[in-house]
């Protein structure tokens, strides 16, 4: 292993146990805001709720087991909900809801992006997993 090598991947277990935290928390945000987004509504939506959430709850074991394709992947979907709350952002009824999407669906792309490639470098030079 050159010098290089040794400086900087070593650290990929700990950016990938960060990133991992980070998408967590950023996939729970998008799940409770459409899941306030509907409840503060006078009819609740349940299949939009569900329509929402569902895809993002289908990466959560993937991304405790620390799968650098489960992040891959999330990265794929994520952008969905940036398109929408883009939309949202954009629209002249913008409300708090669309920012907070916008937000979560950036920073969760981010994250999963990052922790992919923190995940891959840390399997590619045997380093150990994060916890």
């Amino acid at each position: 292993m050159t010098e290089h090598n040794l400086y900087h991947f070593p650290d990929a277990a700990r950016k990938a146990r960060l990133g991992q935290r980070i998408a967590l928390i950023s996939t729970a945000a998008l799940i409770l805001n459409a899941a306030v987004e509907q409840l503060t509504e006078p009819s609740v939506r349940w299949t939009l709720l569900l329509l929402q959430s569902i895809p993002l709850l289908m990466f959560v074991p993937g991304m405790l087991a620390n799968h650098h394709r489960t992040y891959s992947w999330l990265c794929f979907v994520v952008l969905f909900y940036f398109i929408v709350g883009v939309t949202n952002v954009m629209s002249p009824l913008a409300d708090t809801f669309g920012w907070v999407l916008l937000a979560a669906s950036t920073l969760l792309f981010m994250a999963a992006m990052m922790t992919s490639r923190w995940l891959q470098q840390a399997s590619v030079h045997n380093l150990p997993k994060p916890d």
